[in-house]
């Protein structure tokens, strides 16, 4: 649609030369006016009323051009190009609409189709991994069955992204208590830096560790994607998960969940920018850090679909803060 878009550009529109409308309007002006008075001259002495009314019809023969050519004319010229615009507008929002089905239709399909092999392959490493392996076999079993699991989350998150632009994304409403969820992901987390110089803590508040209703699912793959979105760019330092009870904007109770972190930062005018699809800071950050540019725009979908939002804050080269807000 952009694309689209671009191309109704405002000098388009039509354009009036100002010196040849003049010398129009003048050209015209004289020569009514050398008529009428030819007329005239032919004509014996008129009566006051009917010289009246004959200098009433020369004011409108001077005005109807110039109206014609200052007013009506520019205006039916820009009516009819507000018209084509909105026309083809129209036939851009359209296209764009087709192009995104279209797309989001070609990463489902393309989701499931490499999800199933990757199943497979994944079952076989896990059965090479029952066998007596010498510590290199081993070794090289392992970096695979890690390798093909970041893969098969990957497209997990393309099948999800896909329902989310789709508006499927079903919610199972349960009771969960969120102080312990938030538990297991930082035991989980932790035990994969792999002896880096970082450390991920919880700090949740009696009040926050709480029971609450929402999709466990779906609020720990939220949660996921800002772990590993804080693993990814802090090199060391710590990771700090917070959960606070809080209202809402429209006095609802709500609980957000945070995640800190003492990475690279973002400048603040592309803060919003990171939760776009497929989008990360800049190109050097996707050949550094290894990503699609996708976690954010998922977790920020998730949000929604729990009722809930998302946000953050950061300063460049001093970390960020990324939190979810889901009902209570």
């Amino acid at each position: 649609m952009a694309d689209q878009a671009q191309s109704i550009n405002l000098d388009d529109r039509p354009h009036h030369r100002p010196l040849s409308v003049v010398i129009t309007i003048c050209v015209s002006v004289f020569l009514a006016e050398v008529l009428v008075m030819l007329i005239l001259d032919l004509l014996p002495p008129l009566p006051p009323l009917t010289e009246a009314l004959v200098d009433g019809s020369l004011l409108l023969v001077y005005l109807v051009p110039i109206f014609y050519l200052l007013i009506f004319r520019p205006l039916m010229d820009h009516v009819r190009y507000l018209e084509e615009a909105g026309t083809r507008l129209r036939v851009a929002a359209r296209e764009a609409e087709a192009a995104n089905l279209a797309k989001t239709e070609f990463l489902r399909n393309t989701s499931h189709e490499l999800r199933t092999p990757l199943n497979v392959i994944i079952g076989a490493l896990d059965l090479l991994q029952t066998r007596d392996l010498d510590p290199r076999e081993e070794r090289y079993v392992g970096e695979a069955l890690r390798s093909a699991g970041e893969l098969l989350a990957l497209i997990d998150a393309l099948l999800t992204f896909a329902r989310a632009r789709d508006g499927k994304i079903e919610v199972r409403p349960e009771h969960i208590d969120v102080g312990e969820l938030v538990d297991q992901l930082v035991v989980k987390y932790s035990e994969t830096l792999d002896g880096a110089p970082l450390t991920i803590h919880a700090d949740l508040p009696e009040e926050a560790a709480r029971i609450i209703v929402t999709d466990r699912v779906l609020l720990a793959q939220a949660l996921s994607l800002l772990l590993d979105n804080a693993v990814k760019y802090t090199q060391e330092g710590e990771i700090r998960v917070t959960a606070n009870a809080m209202a809402g904007e429209d006095g609802k109770p709500m609980i957000r969940i945070s995640v800190a972190d003492t990475g690279i930062g973002i400048p603040r005018d592309k803060l919003e920018q990171i939760f776009e699809s497929f989008t990360q800071v800049d190109a050097s950050s996707t050949r550094e850090h290894a990503g699609m540019g996708l976690g954010l725009a998922l977790c920020r979908s998730l949000a929604q679909a729990m009722g809930g939002s998302s946000g953050a804050d950061s300063e460049e080269g001093r970390g960020s803060k990324f939190w979810i807000d889901v009902p209570r």
